[in-house]
Formats: C-alpha cells, sequence, structure tokens
C-alpha cells in the first residue's frame, strides 16, 4: 500500500461513508422543536427546526460526465533518455529539447523529491508507457483559456483509475504548465471519478507548492477572492474557482502532521472506488461517473461525522479568506503574502459603529462553500459597549459564522464563534470586550445540503444559492 494511503490525524473508518451520500437516515442529533419561543434576543441558541425526510431524484447526476478525447495523431515525439516523459508534436520543429526538460523535472519534482504516487503508465497508447504532453491542441471538453489539460484514458473496467496524456494549445512547455501537467495526471490515477473541480484544484497545489505561483495562479485567487459568493469546489471547471488550490493548501496547514501533499492526496485516494473480490464495481454504462464517495464524504467521515467539527473547520477556513495578501497577520493557516492587494477579500459591506442600528442584507447570495464577509469599523465604541448581532439566512441549508476582532495594524485580536445549530437558520450572540479594537469582522459560509442527512455534494451542480441578513445593534 501506498505511503500516502494512511491519513495524518484522519480518521481511517473509511467503510462506513462509502454507501452514506444517498441514503436517508435518521437524523443525528435531531429532536423536536424545543418549545415555540425562540432563544433570548442577543444571548440565546438559535431555535432548531423539525427535521424533514428528503426524497432524492434518482436521476440527479452521481458524478461529472465521462468525457473522451481521442490522442492527437502527432508524427513526431521527443522522450527525455531514462526518463518517463516525452513530448508530442506535429512537425519535429515545434519538439524542443526545453519543453521536454521543463516536464521531465516536473514528474521527477513530483515523484521522487516531494514522493507523490506517479502516474499511472499508459502502455503504448502514446508509444510507450511514458506521460505524453501533446504541444499546439485545445481541449475539446474544457474552456480555451486552460494552459493545459490532462485527460483520461479510458479506464479499466470497475476501476475509477486512469492513465492520463496532457494537451495544450501552447507550441513551447514552462515549468508551471509541465507541473500542472503532472499533477493532473496524478489526481486522475487517485480518483478518475472525482469532480474535474477539483482534479485541477489538485494540480494548480501540486504546482503552487513545488514549483512556486506563477501569473496564472495569482489571477485566479484575484479572481476568486473578488467574487467569493462562489463555491471553492464545484463540479465543474470555471473560470474564478481558483481558490480550489488554497482550499487544499489549508487542509494540508490545518489538519495535516505528514509532508505537505500527503493529507489531500490521501483524500483523492479514500474517496476513489475500486473493485474487489467480494464487491466487483460494473463498468460506467451512463454519461457520468459514480463518484460516490468524494472528496467531502472522506472529510466528514475523517472528522468523525461530526457535524459540528465538520462546521468548524469551514468557518475557519472562511475566516482565514479575509487575512490574504497584504491583509495577513501571519497568525492563519495560509498567507499567500506574494499577492499582495490582489488578495484581499472583498467585503460585501462596510459599516460604521456610529450608524448603528444596521439591518443589511449580503449584496450576493452564496453557493455552497461560498462566503461572505461584513466589516464593522469601530469609529465611536465606548468602554464596556455590547453588540447584538442577529443573522438570519434562506432554508434548508446552514451556515457557519464567525466573529473576530482586528487591530489597527490588521492583526486578528479575539474571535467569536456564533452559536452553530446543524438545522437553524437565524443565529444570535452579544459580543463584548472588544473596544480596542479597529473593527469587527463577521464571516460566514454555506455549508450546502439540504438537512443533516443529505450534506453538501459537489456532483450536484447546479444548485440554488441561499441570501442572508445581517442586525447589528448596541445593547444598552
Amino acid at each position: 500500500m501506498s505511503k500516502h494511503l494512511p491519513i495524518s490525524r484522519l480518521n481511517m473508518r473509511f467503510a462506513a461513508v462509502a454507501g452514506a451520500a444517498l441514503t436517508t437516515l435518521t437524523a443525528a442529533g435531531a429532536g423536536g422543536r424545543r418549545g415555540d419561543v425562540p432563544g433570548m434576543l442577543f444571548g440565546g441558541l438559535p431555535a432548531d427546526v423539525e427535521s424533514r425526510e428528503v426524497q432524492v431524484d434518482p436521476k440527479i447526476p452521481r458524478g461529472a460526465r465521462i468525457e473522451r478525447q481521442p490522442r492527437p495523431h502527432h508524427g513526431h515525439a521527443l522522450c527525455a533518455p531514462r526518463g518517463n516523459v516525452c513530448v508530442h508534436a506535429d512537425t519535429d520543429s515545434r519538439v524542443d529539447l526545453e519543453s521536454v526538460q521543463n516536464l521531465l523535472n516536473a514528474y521527477e519534482l513530483a515523484t521522487q523529491v516531494a514522493q507523490l504516487p506517479a502516474p499511472r503508465a499508459d502502455g503504448q497508447l502514446g508509444g510507450g508507457p511514458q506521460l505524453d504532453m501533446y504541444l499546439g491542441v485545445n481541449a475539446v471538453s474544457t474552456p480555451r483559456w486552460e494552459a493545459v489539460t490532462a485527460l483520461a484514458d479510458p479506464a479499466a473496467p470497475g476501476d475509477d483509475r486512469a492513465s492520463a496524456f496532457c494537451v495544450t494549445p501552447e507550441n513551447h512547455l514552462d515549468l508551471h504548465t509541465a507541473m500542472r501537467c503532472v499533477g493532473g495526471a496524478i489526481a486522475l490515477d487517485r480518483d478518475a471519478a472525482e469532480t474535474p473541480a477539483a482534479r485541477r484544484a489538485y494540480a494548480n497545489y501540486v504546482t503552487q507548492w513545488l514549483v512556486g505561483p506563477d501569473q496564472r495562479a495569482a489571477a485566479e485567487l484575484d479572481d476568486a477572492q473578488s467574487n467569493p459568493q462562489l463555491s471553492t469546489l464545484p463540479r465543474e471547471v470555471t473560470n474564478g474557482a481558483g481558490s480550489g488550490a488554497l482550499w487544499f493548501e489549508y487542509l494540508d496547514a490545518r489538519l495535516g502532521a505528514g509532508s505537505p501533499g500527503d493529507l489531500v492526496t490521501s483524500l483523492l485516494t479514500l474517496s476513489r472506488r475500486s473493485s474487489t473480490k467480494d464487491e466487483p464495481l460494473a463498468e460506467p454504462t451512463g454519461p457520468e461517473w459514480n463518484n460516490e464517495p468524494d472528496l467531502f464524504d472522506v472529510l466528514r467521515a475523517s472528522l468523525d461525522d461530526e457535524p459540528r467539527r465538520y462546521a468548524d473547520v469551514l468557518g475557519d477556513w472562511a475566516l482565514n479568506r479575509a487575512f490574504l495578501g497584504s491583509r495577513c497577520d501571519g497568525s492563519h493557516p495560509t498567507n499567500q503574502r506574494w499577492l499582495g492587494d490582489f488578495g484581499r477579500l472583498v467585503f460585501d459591506w462596510t459599516l460604521a459603529y456610529s450608524s448603528l442600528p444596521r439591518k443589511v442584507a449580503g449584496s450576493r447570495a452564496l453557493e455552497p462553500m461560498g462566503i461572505a464577509a461584513v466589516w464593522l469599523d469601530l469609529d465611536s465604541v465606548t468602554l464596556g459597549a455590547k453588540l447584538g448581532v442577529q443573522i438570519e439566512w434562506e432554508r434548508p441549508v446552514s451556515f457557519r459564522w464567525v466573529a473576530a476582532s482586528v487591530d489597527q495594524n490588521g492583526n486578528e485580536l479575539a474571535r467569536w464563534e456564533l452559536p452553530y445549530l446543524q438545522t437553524a437558520h437565524t443565529v444570535e450572540k452579544t459580543l463584548m470586550n472588544f473596544e480596542g479594537a479597529s473593527g469587527l469582522l463577521f464571516v460566514g459560509i454555506n455549508l450546502g445540503g439540504v438537512d443533516p442527512s443529505h450534506p453538501y455534494d459537489p456532483d450536484y451542480e447546479p444548485w440554488e444559492p441561499h441570501a442572508y441578513t445581517i442586525y447589528l445593534t448596541e445593547v444598552p
């Protein structure tokens, strides 16, 4: 078994997850209403709601579409001597030694230096078992703005692993593009049924970790921070979904105890279905993969299927995104200081304490794993002041909200985790002891899903974004 299979600090009771994604279960911890009287204003717990059984349409996709693109018929190839890579082009003059060297360097950085699992050998599909890159080719199934695309060869019957080849519209291969190819090929070997967006995020994460950021990474993270309401890991590859690589970096920093890359590679590995003697898998016959379990199923199982722990991780992730680039204070799992002002999270609202009471609605509805941030400037605060906070959002999804006080240098001073109940749609809290801060930051994340038995699943895209309101007032 590969050394990447064990997950540091993650519970290995993975079998309980494999068939649970669409199974209707009794809502964990769900009871009846706790009375008709809601919690005390700005001090009580949010009112719980009755759980309800949700019927899931069997026609809902369980995975992304199975896309097959034949390998280009390039007649010229240059392979690294005693290496594991080949570069193909339509003419000899377009195959340059530097492109081959960059692909070889990327392959060896990933597999020998970082000790990531090697991409799956493809037999003789490219003329030999090497990883093949085809220059001057656009991928049919992915957007034109992609610099490189790792494509799956036909998988063996009953297995979610596939060998891969890469195509790029460019006629020259730089090191960053080469590393994205290698990372994408590794992801297809770990779990070809995982969402295209997750596999792309893995390739981008490996690239930024091993080679460093480039202009493309900066542009994607800037787009993500400018549109935090969008999902971190949707199903399909979309422009502006650059926060997926940051999500993987965060998980490695927050939950990982081994080498960088071990945890997220293990998540991919454990989310793969494989045929066994006792439980063979049927070859995919429909237009979609069967991505059950997925990355989020594995993550929830690793957190002992405790909704509060899972919500805490996502709440911390949401707050982390407010401290990137020039707002980095050095105390959060990821910082991306190199982004500068391009890493600044766009706030929904910037309010002044002197203007309270205020009730505002979010300017943008949140997709699952989308986040919102509201800044309250403490321009006029008396000693011993108390702030009442009430936040509501649309059913049936769950939100996780966190508040933090920030000093004039942008450092986090204190944090308040607003009460969390899985089936609630409102939360209240009274904040105190924030007089010395420059401002208060409120960050929320849409956890997705429809009820405790049907949590967020990225394969159910497209989904419905959900809105929220926040009410702030000084409490006597």
